[in-house]
């Protein structure tokens, strides 16, 4: 007769506080901080929730970014490492990404420094993660998709990370109400609180889209412009194709904005044009 397995013990995800070496501090939010460690050598990413910011939301909110992370596995997404009580405070531990997050690649080149084709790579990256999200079952927005909010490896792979104000969407069309994200990356259906779908992450990726372009950082409510998107200044060259993906992703309307599926395809169909001009 089989002895049932508990799933937390088999797949090994609390890690104990001795295991943890600290090694510095990468950054802080109102809700707590993020440190780099090692774990048996392995340099890990450390997130703690202040124990005395810890009210019932947030632990609900320590425990929803758990439950997923549990469950994702694919090269675009961070990697989901264990959990830890460190210094009396929870602690979600990922693989660590050296290059930290993609705003702080963008702030610390020019937009010439990155060629073209790295740019392309790190959206394609960028697009299969939220794919795999998107189509996962069920369906996972991110809600707060955001260049702080993607990180970013030594050869310039992309990761999407930081899955605290995602939630799970059952059924085609369903649509989740509860007002989340950064104001400039925000769609309009979200200001409107008409509720909303997977399409509210394509009106963000337009403008991660074009912080990678333009390597500026984005102010104020985007939504709220007379075109509701970004434009490029006319001093930076660029293919037009990009800003006409920035134009279809964000969209006033949710339904006329293209999947990540398709962004994909359009991005790839790119991609084999610059590498292969003639």
């Amino acid at each position: 007769e089989s002895t049932p397995v508990k799933v937390e013990d088999a797949l090994k995800l609390n890690i104990e506080e001795k295991e943890l070496v600290f090694f510095k501090k990468i950054g802080q939010g109102a809700c707590g901080e993020v440190c780099q460690y090692e774990w048996k050598g392995t340099p890990v990413a450390v997130k703690t929730i202040f124990k005395s910011l810890l009210r019932k939301d947030k632990k609900e909110e320590f425990d929803k970014e758990v439950e997923i992370l549990k469950c994702l596995r694919h090269p675009n997404v961070v990697l989901f490492m264990g959990t830890c009580l460190l210094n009396g405070n929870l602690s979600i531990i990922t693989e660590y990404l050296d290059r930290g997050s993609l705003r702080d690649v963008l702030d610390t080149t020019s937009p010439n420094e990155l060629s073209l084709n790295i740019k392309i790579k790190m959206l394609i990256d960028i697009t299969q993660g939220m794919n795999y999200l998107h189509t996962y079952n069920p369906s996972i927005i991110h809600r707060d998709l955001k260049t702080l909010n993607l990180l970013v490896d030594t050869n310039y792979n992309v990761k999407v990370s930081d899955f605290g104000l995602s939630r799970f969407i059952s059924g085609i069309g369903s649509s989740a109400k509860t007002f989340c994200g950064t104001l400039s990356w925000i769609a309009p259906e979200v200001f409107a609180g008409r509720g909303y779908t997977t399409k509210v992450d394509v009106y963000s990726f337009g403008i991660v889209l074009w912080e990678i372009i333009t390597h500026k950082q984005p102010s104020g409510n985007m939504a709220q412009t007379i075109s509701g998107y970004p434009e490029i200044p006319s001093n930076i060259n660029c293919h037009p194709f990009f800003s006409e993906l920035i134009k279809e992703c964000c969209n006033k309307n949710p339904d006329l904005r293209p999947t990540f599926s398709q962004i994909l395809q359009k991005l790839k169909i790119i991609s084999s044009s610059v590498n292969n001009p003639n």
